[in-house]
């Protein structure tokens, strides 16, 4: 995850040519995806013509560096029929005003978060240091940004499901049901088990604790 003002300024380097070619401008977000689609490009001093990079041809954004393939991933603006559609569709989020699903006006953008990988906004950053995350966005608007900040439905609840029943020692499941036929005590005679009893599991195990497993065992 990186934040939109790290990215902005990062140098683009080209494996291709093997050295700096440009650096990044602006990130411009897809109304419709809501995800970063492009980037604006600096072309450096005496640069008057718009540059854009399409999200898809980054090979990866770094600390350091962003990565493509060739300087000729970075296109002008106005040769080409989809970065013109992509400007027109897209936004520019910083400095852009929110808005909730109750109607009340937020702040504004001051910073956003996306996973590098997918561009996909991860959280915003306003004007007052609210976070708003990624899966609370809406929808993007030239004039606005949607959020629900009433929050996703809450899962419903799993019904709990009985722990299972743990596995018996062998000594211990060959005893289980069977009926006592004598008394037997523990050694302290802290512990007594009537003739009659028929076994359970905690009983036995009980049992085998004090050191009563033989007793127990001639007494069925």
């Amino acid at each position: 995850m990186k934040s939109s003002s790290f990215i902005t300024k990062l140098p683009i380097v080209s494996v291709n040519e093997g050295e700096q070619i440009v650096t990044i401008q602006s990130l411009v977000v897809s109304r419709s995806s809501k995800k970063v689609e492009y980037f604006t490009v600096n072309g450096g001093a005496g640069s008057i013509v718009p540059l854009m990079l399409p999200f898809k041809d980054v090979i990866g954004i770094g600390n350091d560096y962003v990565v493509v393939q060739s300087a000729g991933m970075i296109k002008k603006l106005y040769d080409n029929a989809e970065f013109i559609a992509a400007a027109e569709e897209g936004v520019v989020l910083i400095g852009a005003s929110v808005m909730s699903t109750a109607g009340d006006i937020l702040e504004k953008v001051v910073d956003y978060v996306i996973d590098e990988k997918s561009g996909a906004i991860a959280s915003l950053t306003l004007g007052n240091a609210q976070e708003i995350a990624g899966d609370k966005l809406v929808s993007i608007s030239a004039k606005f940004i949607v959020v629900d900040l009433a929050g996703a439905a809450a899962p419903a609840a799993k019904a709990e499901e009985p722990e299972p029943e743990p596995e018996l020692d062998e000594n211990v499941a060959f005893l289980v049901g069977k009926v006592v036929n004598s008394d037997v005590a523990s050694g302290d005679g802290g512990f007594v088990i009537k003739a009659g009893t028929v076994l359970t599991a905690e009983l036995v195990t009980e049992a085998e604790k004090r050191d009563m497993m033989l007793q127990l065992t001639m007494a069925v």
